[in-house]
């Protein structure tokens, strides 16, 4: 099963001009759009027979759509990810032991 929790950043946070290596995002980008309520999403992979967490992916100062599942996509071993805040695509492969791993670069969104 896969987990979304979430909380929406300060711009106090001292984690505000970070950089978050495991997804090559950055500053928002020139295309990225602007005043959207940024927040800190991590999912977390459970095993259901142990209830027990056994991967987390995170993603820092960035806009995934949530609601309704709008920004995330599950289709067999393939778990994808939207990105509004950064204009890119990740997806991810579920993995035996419940691990998910990159299956692709993650993908800018182009015009």
């Amino acid at each position: 099963m896969i987990l979304a929790s979430c909380h929406q950043v300060d711009e106090d946070d001292e984690d505000h001009h970070a950089v978050d290596e495991a997804h090559n995002c950055s500053q928002p980008n020139a295309h990225s759009l602007r005043g959207l309520p940024l927040e800190n999403i991590t999912f977390h992979v459970v095993e259901l027979a142990s209830g027990r967490i056994t991967h987390r992916s995170r993603f820092r100062r960035d806009f995934i759509q949530l609601v309704h599942h709008s920004g995330v996509y599950l289709y067999k071993d393939l778990f994808a990810v939207l990105s509004i805040q950064n204009q890119a695509v990740h997806v991810f492969q579920l993995r035996v032991r419940s691990k998910i791993q990159r299956a692709s670069l993650s993908l800018p969104l182009t015009r």
